[in-house]
């Protein structure tokens, strides 16, 4: 019998550098200097990957020396409730708690955190530059301002399954399972994307379900099936959901061992992934504002490490 430890493999953040990444000029940062950065969350606070991010943040902050950070903090929770109208009352509330502030820097956490400031920051925070960490490329098709540089996540759901397949050498049948909601359906896409078609392995696509169904569907899957959980923010009845809760009752339920790209996943049931860890965004984007804030230097538009 194969032990599984918390995390079976890891891939290391890519640090995706969005044009003229400032380096740190000569004389370093004014320790004196405060500078007042605002960091806004697409989730909730209580999301488990919302809280290690967070604290990602908080311990690259204490484990820094140049220049101090005063930190105001938005919780935005719009991959659960995206409809226009509480984006506009989002953007508006926003815009009048901090008309009388300046911001040095902003960050945002999570890509639809970052669509919501590239729409509003010029009424919130009008030429702050923004600093991102997510999990999806911005559209190709939009090219993002000079001023906005970032750290991309890069989450390998082929990885996942090769290593799945060798904890599992007899399984022919993989199977993604998706919520409703719109991020859950971008992860379906992407799934797709990269999956695509293998010659001696069948992937097949659950999604639309309540979690009634995705629990009593987990619960026929055979034991030589591979079960791969990624995101449940709503079912197929509107509810909304944590996915790493609804991850674990959909693991608990399973016939079939499961596994995830998430590292908040793992220990819920999920028997493992290639996960990145939440903590490094964190601490990569408090690196990255932390040059900004140094100087300025050009270099390439993208950079990959």
């Amino acid at each position: 019998m194969v032990k599984c430890q918390p995390f079976l493999s890891m891939l290391g953040l890519v640090l995706w550098l969005v044009s003229t990444l400032p380096a740190i000029a000569a004389d370093g940062p004014d320790p004196r200097r405060v500078s007042r950065v605002l960091v806004v969350y697409e989730d909730a606070s209580t999301l488990p990957a919302t809280i290690e991010i967070a604290k990602g943040i908080r311990e690259g902050l204490e484990a820094r020396s140049g220049t101090r950070f005063e930190l105001d903090t938005e919780y935005l929770d719009i991959v659960r409730f995206p409809s226009p109208d509480h984006l506009r009352r989002l953007g508006d509330d926003l815009a009048a708690k901090y008309a009388d502030i300046h911001f040095d820097v902003l960050m945002a956490v999570g890509h639809t955190a970052l669509q919501f400031m590239l729409e509003n920051r010029a009424r919130i925070a009008d030429g702050a530059p923004l600093i991102f960490g997510s999990d999806t490329e911005p559209p190709k098709d939009k090219p993002l301002p000079a001023d906005v540089k970032g750290v991309l996540t890069y989450f390998d759901l082929r990885k996942t399954i090769d290593l799945a397949r060798r904890l599992q050498p007899n399984a022919k049948k993989a199977i993604v399972l998706t919520g409703s909601a719109d991020y859950d359906r971008l992860w379906e896409k992407i799934a797709r994307e990269s999956l695509g078609a293998s010659p001696d392995l069948q992937v097949e696509y659950l999604s639309g379900l309540t979690m009634e169904g995705f629990k009593e569907k987990a619960k026929q899957l055979p034991a030589d099936v591979i079960l791969l959980i990624l995101t449940v923010y709503e079912d197929a009845e509107g509810i909304k959901l944590v996915p790493h809760d609804a991850a674990a009752e959909i693991a608990a339920a399973s016939g079939a061992p499961s596994y995830s790209v998430y590292s908040t996943f793992i220990g819920t049931g999920i028997l493992g992934g290639y996960v990145v860890t939440f903590e490094s965004m964190g601490q990569d984007m408090v690196r990255l504002t932390d040059q900004y804030l140094a100087g300025a230097a050009s270099t390439p538009a993208f950079k990959r490490e």
